[in-house]
Parts: C-alpha cells; sequence; structure tokens
C-alpha cells in the first residue's frame, strides 16, 4: 500500500505544484503542543490544481529530483 497525504497547495508550476501537510505534535517532556509543517513537491501533469485547492497526492518513484508524490484527488 502506497502513502497517501492530503494538503494546500501553496505554489503552482507547469505540470507541479507544491502542497503543505500540517500536523499537531506533542512535546515529551512538557507536554505543549506544537505544528509541524512540511513541503512537498506532487506532479500535476493536466494542471488541474489552482493554489488554495486541498489534494491528495499519491507516493511513487522518483519523478524528477524533487517530485516523489503525484496527484490521486482535488477534495
Amino acid at each position: 500500500m502506497k502513502t497517501r497525504i492530503i494538503g494546500e497547495v501553496v505554489k503552482k508550476g507547469i505540470g507541479r505544484a507544491v502542497i503543505i501537510t500540517q500536523r499537531k505534535i506533542t512535546h515529551p517532556i512538557y507536554g505543549k503542543q506544537y505544528k509541524v509543517t512540511k513541503k512537498m513537491h506532487i506532479q500535476d501533469p493536466e494542471n488541474l490544481l489552482k493554489v488554495g485547492d486541498i489534494a491528495e497526492a499519491e507516493e511513487t518513484r522518483p519523478l524528477s529530483k524533487t517530485i516523489h508524490w503525484k496527484l490521486t484527488k482535488i477534495r
């Protein structure tokens, strides 16, 4: 089973997009919660995405130096 991520599109190029994912983590000692944000580059060959869309991506083989995800669904 391949890994899937859901995130918001923050940057758009021709055939690719950058999405961010956020998750909350609790500090192991102090117990405070904080957000961790990660950027992922995804492949969008039909240029369907726009900035602000919520997208679902699936892990794939390396398609270029930075792109390791492909678009599966727009939410």
